[in-house]
């Protein structure tokens, strides 16, 4: 039943109180010349009665079957709004997704996955930090944003600072605000310490740790934030980023080995 329907069913009603209006009143035209109408008039009033209610009582069901179908209405718009969404996000994904796994230089996808990510949230500054040799230390792979002495100098341990913090807890992290306000993160580099708003998530295939990707905004606007849903982006981006990081070192690592032996 949709609301065409229900407009239709007020307007018979309106039309069935009209006419038994119309009647009454012929009725009680003809009575006012008969000489029994003091008996007549009761049943007059009892018949009138019974239509009110009549008539009062079919309102109220249309009433209810509006609002469930009103209630009806809001739930498909929602679920419109929830697949729209989904559908914007996974396009989303698969163009930062894509964007990497185009790339066929080795050297250039550790630069290829912080931009992409950075495309996916909106963001304009970051860094693609890996663990070094002894997997005791975060260094910077890729940089946007950052200076390169910044990047030259950089070497955290885990534990250290947000991507120390996310490197060592294998947790995501969403900042809204000066990350020298959050007591989980000490011993802050300058890189960490201009952070104002950024989400760091840790690159890890299977059990083993690879780094972390830190994207974040750097503009003067109090109300520019990450939200819930852009970490939940980076995230699931960084869990295919990091095949490709891993394919990318492991097609270094044969570069090397192949110079090692031809010379």
């Amino acid at each position: 039943m949709d609301d065409k329907r229900l407009d239709k069913q007020r307007t018979e009603i309106f039309h069935f109180v009209l006419w038994l209006l119309l009647v009454l009143l012929a009725v009680i035209g003809y009575l006012s010349f008969a000489q029994n109408q003091e008996s007549a008039i009761p049943w007059l009033v009892v018949v009138s009665l019974f239509a009110c209610l009549y008539a009062v009582g079919k309102e109220r069901r249309l009433r209810r079957r509006q609002r469930e179908l009103g209630r009806k209405l809001s739930q498909e718009q929602d679920k419109s709004a929830d697949l729209e969404s989904r559908l914007k996000e996974l396009a989303g994904l698969y163009r930062a997704i894509s964007a990497v796994n185009a790339g066929a230089v080795p050297e250039r996808t550790f630069a290829a996955v912080l931009t992409a990510g950075l495309a996916l949230v909106g963001g304009n500054r970051g860094s693609l930090m890996l663990l070094d040799e002894k997997e005791e230390n975060l260094v910077i792979a890729a940089a946007e944003g950052i200076g390169h002495e910044i990047v030259a100098l950089t070497k955290q341990r885990l534990g250290d600072g947000v991507a120390g913090w996310v490197a060592a807890n294998r947790e995501p992290v969403l900042l809204n605000g000066p990350a020298a306000e959050d007591g989980r993160f000490e011993r802050l580099t300058a890189h960490d310490e201009a952070v104002r708003v950024s989400i760091s998530v840790p690159l890890q295939l299977r059990d083993s740790l690879l780094g972390v990707l830190n994207v974040g905004i750097v503009i003067d606007d109090p109300e520019l934030q990450f939200t819930d849903y852009h970490m939940r982006m980076a995230t699931i981006f960084a869990q295919h980023a990091s095949i490709a990081i891993e394919n990318a070192r492991l097609r270094l690592m044969q570069s090397v080995l192949l110079t090692v032996v031809e010379s």
